[in-house]
């Protein structure tokens, strides 16, 4: 039957039959080539159910189909709504025919060749939309759905650099998204809801299926966030993906027991490489959006502890946020044994996260063993170097001060020491680098920018009318070598990344160049336009976080409308780059170190900051707001007394947390277009689940369009804690609760307020 992985097709036939056609040969010969046979069976239903290092020359595509042939009726891999709980799984017949239905849609309208861009939500649908494009021979573009106005912004870029003429979205997603785009921008929406399918279930249409891939040809286009210029879309070919997935693969050494648990955005390289190897391994796949990661970083471990799985990882930040956020109730449930190969990457690696982490969740099982740092980026089409799994992380003690000026040497004194992590040793095939300046090839732990070769490499971006000489060159094999911008050194075949060339500042792994940063704040305000200032990261309590250090025109202390100010240039960062400072430091003329010849030196500048020898004029750290303890002794069974009390509280949280300061009375403003990125969404849920419970979700946050719908949706919740106010409870109780509101947590509030409910 489709999908018995048990028997091999040949223990369907008799002894007998098998046998029987060695007519004259002994019994003992007979037994050794039976065994022979079987094994040899076994091992073709093996290779084809589960791959090993894949062919150079195959192509995913071709891969998948196989398992749609051999394992028709297994699940290929399941998607988690957990607000609802629902789960949706595919098995790999029902996929590949909706990707071949979705294929031939776009063959019929002669998208062969053709950019098409795919803006999915996080789902299942996501993935039959990719595939068919490769079927297709179309080149596929994964994007977040634009359904912001900076989203917009974003997406308009990619289809004018790409010249896509078609978009693929599904359901409701494509409404938002017609809605968004369709106005302004001459492409074509095809919700793939409204496609038409096959009705045979069948995957040979009457004829072999569809697949026009070819080494060679363009896979997709990843794009960049754009955050450091004009989006560029780099350009993956079939064959970097496939040599891409064997790197992985050498690395992770899978088995027929791995799963796997993916919150990754699927736009992302490292989310959708990342669950590509798993569907490419045949690998079982338990994926949910990111906005649930983000609503309640637990989710995630809960996860991996339920669904047994051996394969996951993240950014940094994540594996913060699950240390931060664990709580009691979490330690004793949570089972974390199998979990074999934890990856981090995609922004700075800190060895205090890894040992919190590890610390906090030992007692569920986690070995820190399990730790796999990597290094990678979208022109390479994901990793670089890694950790393979029977290698354990490394880490170096250096002098920051010697970092700074890019040495290695012991640190001087308590103050001045850093860990550097280890990102693992080039993958088969690919080679890494350090270069100096002068482009000479350095020897081991000396620092300087990092380049690798190899065949995941991509040949450069698409539609790039300026390429970059010093981004993309010719290898010595004819092949592409990458000049990566970053910092790092080579220690006994171990790569340790230090920093970026050109003081790029990436943050929540995104990138972002200071000088398109210092354009943006410069022009924010009338009192400091057309002078200095310098942005640059900071690493501040386990996470890199913004400051910027500007000059002011003129310096009237008294009246320097500084809150003025700080609200523009946040809602400026905010829209045009999707991020908002930290810190912000007006300072007196004259201050911005510069060179002779007139550049920032924001090395410098970064080293006066932390030694605090500038002149401040003002200046404002924009912090986690507090919780509402008032707020919550001021609501009652009245929505709209609740509502209208939200809505100043959210004002002020706002405020607090980015600076912008919202007209109390407008409702209008869009969450998206105010600093509400991922990071302060995540912040916003955990004080909100604290005020009014654990039930608040944070997709009501981030996808409510503006202020008065979401204080809607909040208030319509905030009389459960007063209807539970309202029972009559033992003397103290409710004013125990309410006096320990700050230091509750999530579960807590749930455990406390079901007290209430039962007595």
């Amino acid at each position: 039957m489709p999908g018995n992985r048990s028997l091999p097709p040949k223990l369907d036939k008799k002894p007998s039959n098998c046998s029987a056609s060695w007519s004259g040969i002994g019994p003992p010969v007979t037994i050794i080539l039976l065994l022979l046979e079987l094994a040899g069976a076994q091992l073709k239903v093996l290779t084809v159910l589960f791959p090993s290092h894949l062919q150079p020359r195959t192509t995913l595509n071709r891969v998948l189909l196989r398992y749609a042939q051999q394992r028709t009726e297994d699940v290929a891999c399941t998607f988690v709504n957990c607000e609802s709980g629902a789960q949706q799984s595919i098995a790999w017949g029902p996929l590949i025919d909706r990707a071949q239905d979705i294929a031939h849609e776009l063959f019929e309208r002669g998208l062969q060749d053709q950019r098409v861009v795919l803006a999915h939500a996080a789902g299942l649908d996501f993935y039959a939309s990719f595939l068919g494009c490769l079927y297709a021979g179309a080149i596929a573009i994964p994007i977040k759905p634009p359904t912001s106005r900076r989203g917009a912004t974003h997406a308009h870029s990619v289809l004018a650099g790409s010249g896509a003429k078609t978009l693929l979205s599904d359901g409701p997603t494509a409404a938002r998204v017609t809605a968004a785009l369709a106005a302004e921008v001459p492409i074509t929406i095809l919700d793939t809801d409204q496609l038409p399918r096959s009705d045979t279930g069948q995957l040979t249409r009457n004829g072999p299926p569809l697949d026009l891939s070819h080494p060679d040809r363009p896979a997709y286009l990843q794009y960049t966030s754009g955050s450091t210029g004009t989006p560029q879309g780099v350009v993956v070919r079939h064959r970097n993906l496939i040599a891409n997935l064997n790197v992985l693969y050498d690395a992770v050494r899978p088995t027929e027991a791995d799963r796997a648990v993916c919150w990754l955005p699927h736009f992302h390289d490292m989310g959708l490489v990342t669950n590509l190897f798993t569907l490419a391994m045949g690998m079982p796949l338990q994926m949910f959006a990111f906005q649930d990661f983000a609503g309640r970083p637990m989710r995630w471990l809960r996860a991996i502890s339920e669904f047994g799985a051996t394969l996951s990882g993240g950014p940094n930040f994540a594996f913060q946020m699950c240390a931060e956020r664990a709580v009691e109730q979490d330690l004793q449930e949570l089972d974390l044994r199998r979990w074999r190969f934890a990856f981090c990457g995609a922004e700075p690696i800190r060895r205090s996260t890894l040992d919190r982490f590890a610390d906090k969740f030992s007692r569920c099982g986690f070995d820190d063993n399990a730790f796999r740092p990597c290094y990678g980026l979208a022109e390479a089409t994901l990793a670089v170097t890694l950790n393979r799994a029977a290698d354990l992380p490394r880490y170096r003690l250096l002098s920051t001060r010697g970092l700074q000026q890019h040495h290695l040497h012991d640190p001087q004194g308590e103050s001045d020491g850093e860990y550097v992590v280890g990102c693992g040793v080039p993958a088969p095939e690919h080679q890494v680098a350090i270069l100096g300046t002068s482009g000479e090839i350095l020897g081991e732990s000396q620092i300087g920018e990092i380049v690798c070769s190899g065949p995941s490499i991509s040949t450069g971006y698409w539609a790039d009318t300026q390429p970059d000489g010093l981004r993309f060159q010719t290898a010595d094999d004819g092949g592409s070598r990458l000049r990566t911008g970053d910092l790092g050194f080579l220690e006994q075949g171990q790569l340790f990344v230090v920093g970026r060339l050109k003081d790029l500042i990436i943050l929540s792994g995104r990138n972002h160049a200071p000088h398109q940063l210092e354009a943006t704040i410069r022009d924010s305000h009338v009192d400091i336009q057309g002078q200095l200032g310098a942005a640059f990261p900071v690493d501040r309590e386990q996470r890199e976080q913004l400051v910027v250090v500007h000059e002011v025109a003129q310096l009237r202390r008294k009246t320097l409308p500084s809150d003025e100010i700080f609200a523009a240039v946040q809602a400026n960062l905010y829209a045009e780059h999707g991020v908002t400072a930290d810190d912000i430091v007006l300072v007196r003329r004259n201050q911005i170190p510069r060179t002779s010849s007139g550049k920032i030196q924001r090395s410098l500048c970064k080293m006066k900051y932390l030694a605090d020898e500038f002149r401040v004029a003002a200046s404002h750290k924009f912090e986690q707001a507090d919780a509402a303890h008032d707020l919550l002794l001021q609501l009652s069974d009245d929505v709209a007394a609740n509502r209208q009390l939200l809505r100043h509280w959210l004002c002020d949280w706002i405020h607090a947390r980015v600076g912008i300061r919202l007209d109390q009375t407008a409702e209008d403003h869009a969450l998206t277009d105010v600093g509400i990125d991922s990071l302060a969404a995540m912040e916003l849920h955990h004080e909100l689940a604290r005020l009014l419970g654990p039930d608040v979700h944070l997709p009501a946050i981030i996808e409510f369009a503006t202020l008065g719908e979401f204080v809607d949706a909040i208030a319509q919740k905030s009389t459960a804690i007063t209807n539970f106010k309202a029972q009559k409870t033992p003397t103290g109780l409710v004013d125990d609760v309410l006096s320990r509101i700050e230091t509750l947590t999530d579960s807590e509030v749930k455990s406390n307020l079901q007290r209430w409910m039962d007595n």
